[in-house]
C-alpha cells in the first residue's frame, strides 16, 4: 500500500503528491518566462502525472529518463 505507507525515511505516494502539488504552486507563482524543473525522474514522471490529471491525457505508465529533457507548456488562467 504505497499510498498509505512509507519505507522508513521515506514518503508515502499520498506525501509525494501533496509535496508535488505545493512545489507547483510556489513555482507557479515565480514564473516569468522559461523554466527549468530538474528532478530525479521517478519524481518528475510522478509530477506529470498530478499536472496532467483531469486533462484527458492522464493514464499509462510515464518514465523519465536519466538525463532527459522533457518540455511542458503551461499557460495561466487569465
Amino acid at each position: 500500500r504505497p499510498a498509505e505507507v512509507a519505507p522508513p525515511g521515506g514518503e508515502t505516494v499520498i506525501q509525494v503528491d501533496d509535496r508535488c502539488l505545493k512545489a507547483w504552486e510556489f513555482i507557479k507563482s515565480q514564473i516569468t518566462g522559461d523554466t527549468a524543473i530538474v528532478s530525479h525522474g521517478g519524481l518528475l514522471a510522478h509530477f506529470m502525472e498530478q499536472l496532467l490529471k483531469g486533462s484527458g491525457e492522464e493514464g499509462g505508465e510515464r518514465v523519465v529518463h536519466n538525463a532527459s529533457i522533457t518540455t511542458f507548456e503551461y499557460a495561466p488562467e487569465t
